[in-house]
């Protein structure tokens, strides 16, 4: 049995997140009321910590459960 870890970190699952909903960083930080260098910087992981109030409010913005945004995913090979 071979396990695979795919770590996905806040900053490419935001971004991710966000263009599949189809919002520049400028839209989702006006639906959100979190600034765009805010935004930008999660994204630029320039942040080492985030608020997760911030971080939730993103999520509600894009319908995207915290989980989904900085949980480790793993799949497993038989």
């Amino acid at each position: 049995m071979v396990e695979i870890r795919e770590k996905v970190n806040l900053a490419m699952q935001l971004k991710i997140n966000r263009i599949r909903k189809g919002y520049s960083v400028d839209e989702l930080a006006r639906k959100s009321g979190i600034a765009k260098s805010t935004i930008f910087s999660i994204e630029q992981e320039r942040f080492k910590m985030t608020k997760l109030d911030t971080i939730i409010t993103l999520g509600e913005v894009l319908n995207v459960s915290l989980e989904e945004l900085i949980v480790e995913r793993k799949a497993v090979a038989c």
